[in-house]
Formats: C-alpha cells, structure tokens, sequence
C-alpha cells in the first residue's frame, strides 16, 4: 500500500509524462509550420519578377558603386529600352532579344543583353530568381566587321593642325554667326574654351569644370583635379579624373596669353575659367548643337564631337616626334593608350635607314 508521499509522486511523474507528450506534439506542430513557411517564402521569393522590378533592384544595390554619369547615361538608357517591354506579362529572354534586334543597332541590342545577364546574375546570387534567363545570350550575337586599322582598332580620324587653326578661327571672328546674333550667343564666346581643348588635349568635363583656383598662370601649371558630369539630378562637379585624382598640366607660351586674355582683374577663386556665355556650366549637347556643329558645317569639314580636340592634340603632338610617355602623362593616359589607339594608326609613317 502507497503512502501519501509516494502518491504525489506518482501522480507528479504521470502529469509530467502527459506534458512532455504535449510539448513534443507542439514541437512537431511548430516545426511542420516552420516548413511550411519556407517553402512559401521560397515559392514567393523565386517569382519571377518583372524587367523594370529587376532592374530598378539592381540598380538600387549598383548605384553606390558607379559614376554618377555611367548611373544617368548608360544605365538610364537601358532602363528606358525597358520600359518599352512593360507589356510582356514576365521575363522572356528570348522576346526581349528578338526585340532589341529588331530595334536597336547590334550593338546596342548586345550592350542591353549583356547589361541583363549581369542584372539577372545579381538577382539570381541575391536568392530573388532561380535561373539567369539572360545568361550567355550576349555573347552569342557577333558585331559586324567595322573599319579596322593594322593596330587591331577603330581608326580615329582626328583633326589636322590646319583645320584646327580654321575652326579656332572662325570662333574667334564669329565667322558663321548670323549679323544680328545677340551677345550671349556669339561664337567668339567660346573661343578660349576652344583653344584650351585643342592646346592642352584635356576631356572636355575637365576645362567645363575647371576653377580660377587651379590655374597658376605664373608658375605655369595648371590643376585638373575635378570634372563636370551628367548625373540623375542633373550636372554636378565630380571630384577627381577618369583616370585618376589629378594631373598637373605645364602653361606653355601659346597656352599664356590664351588664359591672360580671359582672366578676370577680379575672380573669385572659385569661379569658371570657361563658363557658358549666360553663366553656369557649359552645356555640350547646346554647345554642340548651337556653336561646334554650324562651325564644321561652314568649313565644310566631317562632323566630329568635341572630344576629337583631344585626339588632334595626341596626334599631333607624335607628329612632333614627343615620346609617347610624355604624351601620355599631359593627358591623363597610359602610354599603352597612346601606342594602341593613336600611334598604331599612324598611316605616314616612314621606316628609317638604319
């Protein structure tokens, strides 16, 4: 016969038995519920998401890590093309390609594709998609043949050192402006902007951005250290060069008295060397359209974008006989740069006697 005491604790080892029995079925109820909830978080989280969805995703994640110009061109441009593909009700690589050749250039279609592949790689390593749809589609498209020189490139055709003196010219004496053009829009405006690009060889955002303050006309040197660029929320002054944080550039003679012309008696340090004839940053594609384009078409000469002054400095300074080194250091390239793109494509050049 049990006593009391043994009854209790009969009574405590059954009542635990019974709650350990509830607390097992619990946990397999909890732990079924749990695997539930994983699959459907893993069914919603590889729904295919629409292109702009993916796209503005990526984006987000990218933006930190890009110029703010690369962020507002060529990013923007490939989300525009991707608007006008809202209608396919989900991603079909292969309808996106038939379109892009269709209606962009091969290039531009194997740029598009090759964007997607990396944005849907990101979302595919982000645990968002199971399977890239773009991936390897890029490669597949081959560029047509495109006029080549020995060197392997793109032959750039740049400027000769007449036509530079005819194109500085005729913005200094408004040559092809109409007789009633108003102040503001005279060529001669631009007429040292002009001379700057051509005689330094620089990026055209650089002599848009450069200040009063980093130009030292008595020691002889100029400062690039920052560059004007397109950004989402408009031009915005970037610190820093394409490819790298500064270059110093040496004030020749000709370079002189181009600055001593323009410089005011009073700057504030901070003010543009070239602003745009209304004040502010120089605009390229008015500048382009206004100024550059109605200068070459009345001289008669091929259009090419501002850019090529840079192209015409490189040359013709190799047509000098200086070093590509050298050449390379003034402009901010590699001599590897300069050999590849501009002296392989040198087409008078003689082999001496040795």
């Amino acid at each position: 016969m049990m006593t009391d005491v043994q009854h209790d604790i009969a009574q405590m080892i059954e009542l635990a038995k019974i709650q350990a029995q509830t607390i097992n079925e619990q946990q397999k109820l909890l732990v079924a519920a749990l695997a539930g909830l994983n699959k459907v978080s893993q069914s919603v989280s590889c729904q295919p998401l629409n292109l702009l969805g993916t796209w503005d995703k990526y984006i987000d994640f990218k933006k930190a890590s890009v110029s703010p110009s690369y962020l507002a061109h060529q990013l923007q441009a490939t989300r525009n093309h991707l608007a006008k593909l809202s209608d396919l009700p989900e991603v079909d690589a292969v309808a996106v390609r038939d379109w892009a050749m269709a209606n962009l250039t091969v290039d531009s279609a194997k740029r598009l594709l090759s964007q997607l592949s990396t944005c849907y790689g990101w979302a595919k390593n982000s645990k968002l998609i199971d399977v890239n749809p773009f991936a390897h589609m890029a490669s597949e498209i081959r560029l047509p043949r495109s006029k080549k020189t020995d060197a392997g490139d793109r032959e750039i055709e740049p400027f000769t050192a007449t036509e530079r003196d005819s194109i500085i010219e005729a913005f200094k004496t408004n040559r092809f402006c109409h007789p009633f053009t108003s102040r503001n829009h005279l060529h001669s405006n631009y007429a040292a902007y002009v001379q700057f690009l051509f005689y330094t060889g620089c990026r055209p955002s650089e002599a848009i951005g450069l200040r009063w303050k980093n130009v030292d006309i008595d020691k002889q040197t100029v400062l690039f250290r920052e560059a004007v660029v397109q950004s989402p929320r408009g031009r915005i002054r970037k610190e820093g060069l394409k490819t790298q944080s500064f270059r110093r550039f040496k004030i020749n003679g000709q370079l002189r008295q181009i600055l001593e012309d323009i410089k005011p008696l009073s700057r504030n340090a901070d003010s543009l060397v070239f602003p745009a004839a209304e004040g502010g940053f120089i605009v390229q594609g008015n500048f382009c359209k206004r100024v550059w384009k109605k200068i070459l078409q009345g001289l008669e000469l091929e259009y090419r974008v501002p850019y090529y002054t840079r192209h015409t400095f490189i040359t013709l300074c190799l047509d000098k006989g200086i070093d590509a080194k050298d050449i390379a250091q003034w402009v901010g390239n590699s001599p590897e740069i300069i050999y590849k793109h501009y002296a392989g494509s040198r087409h008078n050049l003689q082999v001496p006697e040795i």
